[in-house]
């Protein structure tokens, strides 16, 4: 308890910082669910669907929505967890909806803060640079996105020529921009949406691929509660632990190590958790933690290529192993 206190009292003002960064972003996408409430675009229904088919659970695997009888064949973790969330607050789905979608991107900006601000901290007993760096990582990660916000601009002011717009080749967007000074805004029906779908391949006009390229913002501002957005506060979470891995002492499968073995079965835990919510970022979050795994060890001089190699594809395989297993009634 003593030790808690301490930390409490050395980190204050990061704390304080992360949870104002939560509540900020929280009570702002609460205030814009306020004004698009209605659960009855793109694939909102599907997801309220899957809401609604967690809460109703009684033994966990949802019942299927489209065949009587049978569990879910998806991941649906994120679904079960805001299904419980709404279980014990005691109100309706379609109010938890919209809550759900302004809680993920509130647990998304204090995960990738607090991540950003140790990982400063790390380095510099100055808490102004952590905090700074912090905040930049948040704006970073929840709200710029890509380049097409200029180039919407660029086109509605009716700049550019027909041969530049063709270079950029952006599926809707053509050098046929209005000018509109009055507001600088586009006029055309969900104009927002194309932000998305900037890689393509044209031949002679026609499109060969319609790749979907999403970045957080939009996804919380379009509201569909899918697992790649429903993931994004684990992913913050496992790097977290990544990262205190990478921190600690280093020790080897030679012997066996309590405190090693401890931060593998939570980071187990964790990604299986991960898979769960969103099954496509479990080999991406894996080859994070084996990247840092070779980094760890190749800064310890003293330990061997082969050394190297071993522990890391033991360290990587075991991990992978256990989530597998703790989540094996839901595959």
């Amino acid at each position: 308890r003593q030790e808690f206190m301490e930390f409490i009292i050395r980190e204050r003002r990061g704390i304080i910082a992360s949870e104002l960064i939560f509540l900020f972003f929280f009570v702002c996408w609460i205030a814009y669910r306020a004004y698009d409430p209605a659960i009855d675009h793109t694939e909102q229904p599907m997801d309220f669907a899957l809401l609604n088919a967690s809460i109703a659970s009684t033994t966990g695997n949802p019942e299927d929505l489209w065949l009587r009888g049978q569990s879910v064949s998806y991941y649906y973790f994120g679904h079960w967890m805001m299904g419980v969330l709404t279980q014990l607050s005691g109100i309706a789905s379609s109010v938890s909806y919209n809550l759900s979608m302004a809680l993920v991107p509130a647990m998304a900006a204090m995960g990738i803060f607090g991540l950003v601000y140790n990982m400063v901290r790390a380095d510099t007993t100055r808490w102004r640079y952590a905090l700074t760096a912090g905040l930049f990582s948040v704006v970073f990660m929840g709200v710029i996105s890509n380049l097409t916000g200029s180039l919407e601009f660029i086109r509605t002011v009716g700049m550019g020529s027909h041969a530049f717009w063709e270079w950029i080749r952006i599926d809707g967007m053509d050098g046929l921009g209005h000018n509109l000074s009055k507001n600088w805004v586009p006029q055309e029906v969900w104009w927002w949406f194309r932000d998305t779908r900037v890689i393509n391949t044209f031949v002679e006009g026609v499109q060969l691929d319609y790749t979907i390229q999403e970045f957080p913002f939009f996804s919380f501002l379009l509201g569909d509660l899918h697992p790649h957005v429903m993931s994004i506060p684990i992913i913050m979470l496992f790097i977290h632990f990544v990262w205190n891995f990478y921190r600690s002492p280093l020790s080897t499968w030679g012997r066996i190590d309590t405190r090693m073995c401890a931060s593998l079965l939570v980071m187990s835990l964790i990604l299986g958790g991960l898979a769960f919510t969103n099954v496509w970022d479990l080999p991406t979050c894996a080859a994070i933690f084996l990247g840092m795994n070779i980094l760890r060890n190749y800064f310890i001089k003293r330990v061997s290529t082969w050394t190297m190699m071993r522990d890391t594809i033991f360290a990587g395989l075991a991990m992978i192993l256990m989530a597998i297993v703790l989540f094996l009634p839901f595959w």
